[in-house]
C-alpha cells in the first residue's frame, strides 16, 4: 500500500482576514478507500494529516451488511483509532433521491457503528452524490451540520444544515475563497476522496499546498465540528480585534446560575507580540468571586464551553501574564488572542495564579533551536491497545520540557537533545531516556501494566517514526502487514515477523492487528503466528511502491 507524500508546492497564504488571527481550514474527507500500490488508502491520508497533529473529519458510509457491517466498523475502527483526539467521524449516507425511510434506515446503522467506535453519536453529515443537499420531508437525527458539495456563499445566508466548501479548481483560487470566507467570519471547508489525491492532479495540489501551509503556521486547521461551531456563534461583520478594555468594576458582575443551562462559545488563544506566532501559554478562567470556570495548561489555543456571563481570563507564560475581562453571550462567540510579550519585558500585574508549566527550555541550552520529531504513545502490555496517560518531558538538569495529559497519543516538536520521558496512569509511571536528533524522528510507545501491578512492564527502547527513517538508511521501502479472519474480515491480534530470505530476523512485533514497518527495499519472508499456527509469505519490496499484505487467518 503506498504512502502519502506531499506535492512540491511554491505557494505560500499571505493572507489574514481578521489578524492576528490565522485564517481557519477544516479538513473533511468523504468515504474509506482502500487504496492499491500506487494511490493511498484512505487510512494511509489520515495517518500523514494526524501525525502532523492536523485534524480531520472522514465521513463514513454502510456499505457492507455482512456480519451486521463489521466490515465498515472495522474501517471506521482503524481511522479512529490514528488519533482520537483528531480524527471525527460523521455520517455519508445514501444518495439524494432515496426515500425518507431508506435514509433513516441507512443513517441509523452509521450511527450505531459510529457509537460503537467513539463512543458518541455522530454530530456531523456531509451529503452524497452530484448537487446533493437538503431534501423536502428528509431529516437526520442528531445532526448539528451538514456539509455540502457546493462553493457558492454570501455573507450572512449560510445555512448549518448545508455548509459550503472550498474551491478545488486552483491553488490560487483556494486561497482567494479562503481569505474571504475569513474576512466574513467564517472558516473554509476542505472536501475531498482520498481516490482523487493522485500524483500531479490539481486537488492533490490544493490539498497538499493547504496542509503544507498549516505545517508553517500561515493557517490553523480545525475540525469541521468546531469551525461550524465558531461560524454559527458569531457575527458576520468582519471586525478586526483590538486590544481588550478593562472593564469597570463593579459589585457583582451578572453571571447567569448555574441552573440556566446557557453556555456561550469561548476560546482563547496566545500569540507572540512581535511575528504573531502561537506559543504555549497557560490559561485561566475565572468568575467575579474568583471561582474558576476553565483552565488549560502548556498550548496555543483552547476552547471552552461555559456559562454566559462576565468573566476575567488570564494567559501565563513563565513570568509573563496578561489579562482581560470578557462578556460571553450566547448568540456571539468570542476569540480572545493574547499578545505575549517577549520574556524578560514588563509583564501586566496581575493577582497570584496557579503555578504553570514552565517555559520549555532546550536540554542543550539556550543556543539550540535546531527542532527535532518526538511522539509519545501508550499501550497496554497485554493486548498492545492504546490508552490514555499523563505524559511528561524533562531536559537533562530535571526542567520541564512539555506535558501532556489523559491522552493515547502525543507529538511534539521540541529542540534536540537528550530528554528523560515519562508516561503515567494511576499508581503506574513508566520511564525512559531518549537522544532526539533532527534527522530522525522518534515514536516511544510506553507499555503499560495494569493499573496496580507490582512489576510495571519495561518500555521497550525508543523506535525511530514510521513517518521518518533513519538518517543513514537508504532506499528504504513502506510494508503494512495486517491479520484478519478469513471469513468475515475481522481483525485478528497476532505475533508478525520480518526474516531475510537467510533467516535473519529484521523486525517482529506480538500482539497486533496491523503494523506498518520502513525497512530497506528488497527480498523478505514474512509470517503471522497465532494460537501456535503460523502463516508465511514471501515479498518482494521496493523502495518506490508501498506493500500492504494481509494474512488471513482460518475461523
Amino acid at each position: 500500500m503506498a504512502t502519502y507524500r506531499l506535492s512540491n508546492t511554491t505557494n505560500q497564504y499571505n493572507f489574514a482576514g481578521r489578524p492576528p488571527t490565522l485564517d481557519r481550514v477544516a479538513f473533511t474527507i468523504d468515504h474509506i478507500h482502500a487504496g492499491d500500490h500506487d494511490l493511498c488508502s484512505t487510512y494511509e491520508v489520515v495517518k500523514f494529516l494526524v501525525d502532523r497533529n492536523i485534524p480531520v473529519t472522514v465521513f463514513i458510509q454502510a456499505t457492507n451488511p455482512s456480519n451486521d457491517h463489521e466490515y465498515d466498523r472495522n474501517n471506521a475502527r482503524m481511522i479512529y483509532r490514528l488519533a482520537p483526539h483528531l480524527v471525527t467521524l460523521g455520517v455519508h449516507p445514501k444518495p439524494s433521491g432515496h426515500s425518507a425511510q431508506e435514509q433513516n434506515r441507512v443513517h441509523t446503522i452509521i450511527r450505531n457503528i459510529i457509537k460503537d467506535v467513539t463512543g458518541s453519536f455522530p454530530v456531523v453529515l456531509s451529503y452524497h452524490g452530484a448537487g446533493a443537499g437538503p431534501e423536502p420531508g428528509i431529516t437526520f437525527s442528531g445532526i448539528k451540520y451538514a456539509r455540502g458539495i457546493l462553493n457558492s456563499w454570501a455573507a450572512g445566508t449560510d445555512d448549518p444544515k448545508n455548509t459550503p466548501v472550498m474551491v478545488m479548481n486552483s491553488v490560487s483560487r483556494a486561497f482567494a475563497y479562503t481569505s474571504q470566507r475569513n474576512a466574513a467570519g467564517y472558516s473554509s471547508t476542505i472536501f475531498v476522496h482520498t481516490n482523487e489525491l493522485t500524483e500531479n492532479s490539481t486537488k492533490k495540489l490544493v490539498f497538499d499546498t493547504f496542509v503544507r501551509e498549516v505545517m508553517s503556521r500561515r493557517i490553523q486547521a480545525v475540525s469541521y465540528y468546531n469551525a461550524m461551531l465558531v461560524d454559527f456563534n458569531r457575527t458576520v461583520t468582519p471586525t478586526p480585534p483590538s486590544p481588550p478594555t478593562p472593564t469597570p468594576p463593579t459589585p457583582t458582575p451578572p453571571t447567569p446560575p448555574p441552573s440556566s443551562g446557557v453556555l456561550g462559545s469561548l476560546r482563547l488563544s496566545a500569540s507572540s507580540k512581535v511575528g504573531r506566532r502561537p506559543v504555549n501559554a497557560n490559561f485561566l478562567i475565572e468568575k467575579s468571586n474568583g471561582q474558576e470556570a476553565g483552565r488549560a495548561n502548556n498550548v496555543k489555543t483552547q476552547a471552552f464551553r461555559i456559562p454566559v456571563g462576565q468573566y476575567k481570563v488570564t494567559a501565563k507564560i513563565g513570568n509573563i501574564t496578561e489579562t482581560a475581562n470578557i462578556n460571553l453571550t450566547a448568540s456571539k462567540g468570542i476569540h480572545h488572542i493574547f499578545l505575549m510579550p517577549a520574556a524578560g519585558s514588563t509583564p501586566t500585574p496581575t493577582p497570584p495564579t496557579p503555578a504553570p508549566t514552565p517555559t520549555p527550555q532546550s536540554p542543550t541550552g539556550p543556543a539550540s533551536t535546531t527542532l527535532g520529531s518526538l511522539r509519545l504513545s501508550a499501550s497496554t502490555k497485554v493486548g498492545r491497545r492504546p490508552v490514555n496517560a499523563n505524559f511528561l518531558i524533562e531536559g537533562i538538569n530535571n526542567n520541564v520540557v512539555e506535558i501532556a495529559s489523559n491522552l493515547k497519543s502525543k507529538a511534539f516538536r521540541i529542540p534536540i537533545g537528550q530528554y528523560r520521558v515519562t508516561a503515567k496512569i494511576g499508581n503506574i509511571t513508566e520511564t525512559a531516556t531518549i537522544n532526539l536528533t533532527a534527522s530522525r524522528g522518534l515514536h516511544h510507545i510506553f507499555l503499560m501494566s495494569p493499573t496496580g501491578s507490582s512489576t510495571p512492564a519495561p518500555t521497550p527502547p525508543s523506535t525511530p517514526s514510521l513517518s521518518t527513517p533513519p538518517a543513514n538508511s537508504t532506499g528504504l521501502g513502506s510494508l503494512r502487514l495486517s491479520a484478519s479472519t478469513q471469513q468475515g474480515r475481522r481483525p485478528v491480534s497476532v505475533d508478525l515477523f520480518i526474516d531475510k530470505p537467510n533467516g535473519d530476523a529484521i523486525r517482529s512485533v506480538r500482539g497486533v492487528t496491523t503494523q506498518l514497518f520502513k525497512i530497506p527495499a528488497g527480498q523478505y519472508r514474512v509470517s503471522a503466528r497465532v494460537n501456535g499456527k503460523v502463516f508465511m509469505e514471501n515479498i518482494n519490496l521496493s523502495a518506490n511502491r508501498g506493500l500492504h499484505h494481509i494474512f488471513l487467518i482460518p475461523n
